[in-house]
């Protein structure tokens, strides 16, 4: 008889978990969200619902679950279970490409320093790396700001950068040192490309679950 009652509770207790799912109206509109006015029409209708925007991008290791996820297609939904068994659901609303590039800098700071001294040490600092010493031993000697890293500023949009950085990063080859002024920002930089251009895919999904 204990085994029977035992039977009862973890049926009644599965068929809550298996309730706890979006009805037929809120499936319909979740896979209607194809951009951001959907999202966030979406979220605005459904304010008892747990949403937020997360994001994958091509660069993460992805687990074999997000790679999944991450070949979602705009017209898809993709329901998981979390840690705790409930039902999540992903939806794609966005995709974008862009071209990323490597850079490292040696930063120098125009208001502690004038000009034409910057402009002399960027020269010597040039001259130094094209007749073999390292960039990272020039950064440990004369860089000014606090990156880590000896200033590698990981994969980068350029269109993130001010110009002329932007222009500069995507002219220059792997390789090349070269000079940056942004006087406006007294700021002044020695750089290098330092690995060959790579295509970034971004994409921004709705994930939602019951509360």
């Amino acid at each position: 008889m204990k085994l029977v009652y035992l039977s009862i509770f973890f049926l009644l207790i599965n068929q809550f978990v298996e309730a706890q799912e979006l009805t037929i109206q809120q499936m319909a509109e979740l896979r209607s969200v194809h951009n951001e006015g959907k999202m966030q029409a979406f979220m605005d209708n459904n304010p008892g619902l747990n949403a937020k925007v997360v994001f994958y991008n091509s660069f993460e290791k992805l687990s074999p679950s997000d790679s999944l996820l991450f070949l979602l297609g705009l017209s898809g939904v993709r329901e998981t279970r979390d840690e705790d068994g409930k039902l999540v659901y992903y939806k794609l609303f966005e995709t974008s490409t862009s071209t990323n590039y490597r850079v490292r800098t040696i930063f120098f700071d125009g208001t502690k320093m004038n000009v034409e001294r910057i402009n002399e040490i960027r020269k010597e600092i040039v001259a130094n790396i094209e007749g073999g010493k390292s960039f990272e031993s020039q950064y440990d000697k004369y860089n000014m700001d606090e990156r880590a890293n000896h200033g590698d500023l990981g994969w980068t949009n350029p269109e993130a950068l001010l110009e002329p950085f932007t222009s500069l990063v995507k002219i220059n080859p792997v390789g090349k040192v070269y000079t940056v002024d942004i006087p406006y920002m007294n700021w002044y930089y020695v750089a290098e490309n330092i690995a060959a251009p790579k295509e970034l895919t971004k994409k921004k999904f709705l994930k939602v679950s019951l509360n």
